[in-house]
């Protein structure tokens, strides 16, 4: 085993590895840059999905079709991925059973909706926008906040988390460049390095 572990060392040039390190090192990036991009359209189809309907039962399958590819590929964080139209959607449908129901502030509500669909709101502070709105403006002696129950923002809001190493084309391209460079650095310090060092201090003084 020793003898195949020497010989296959012998056989081994350091130019080898230089020309796999140089391929693989631009087809990884390459290759993780893609992965980010088709992670982007996806997260683009549920946003425009999300955009056109507002409805949590057309988004989902897009949804989920964004979890699974994050999950099972690396280089696709998307940060927090924001369903606003679905928001507004149970937002409205609150807001309509409010002024249905007859209270003191109902109508209120509608405004506080046009407001707070401002595009520079950002769906984490849009509940909280509408309740402030409708704070300022409700009737005096009434509990405006109370008369509506404003849905969690959390269940409109998405995060996934890519893994550090995924076994698809990029994440194997990624470590055979990775690993054709730690390769290339052993042989480089054992053949080239070493010996050069030892011809120096084993060179005699008096010469």
């Amino acid at each position: 085993m020793k003898a195949i572990a020497n010989l296959l060392m012998d056989r081994l040039k350091i130019r080898h590895f230089l020309v796999i390190f140089i391929i693989s090192l631009p087809l990884s990036a390459f290759l993780l840059r893609q992965n980010n991009l088709m992670a982007v359209e996806l997260r683009d189809k549920v946003l425009s999905v999300d955009e056109d309907t507002g409805d949590i039962n057309q988004v989902a399958p897009h949804l989920e079709e964004l979890r699974s590819y994050i999950l099972s590929h690396m280089n696709t964080n998307m940060g927090t991925v924001e369903l606003p139209g679905t928001f507004n959607s149970a937002v409205e449908r609150l807001r309509i059973a409010a002024e249905n129901s007859g209270t003191a502030n109902g109508g209120i509500y509608a405004d506080a909706q046009r407001v707070c669909e401002d595009p520079s709101v950002v769906l984490a502070a849009r509940a909280q926008c509408i309740q402030d709105y409708v704070v300022s403006n409700s009737r005096p002696g009434t509990d405006a906040v109370l008369e509506l129950n404003f849905p969690d923002k959390s269940l409109y809001a998405y995060s996934f988390i890519s893994p550090t190493w995924s076994p698809d084309l990029a994440g194997f391209s990624t470590l055979l460049s990775i690993s054709s460079f730690i390769v290339l650095v052993f042989l480089f310090v054992t053949r080239v390095v070493s010996p050069f060092l030892g011809r120096i201090i084993d060179r005699d003084p008096l010469e």
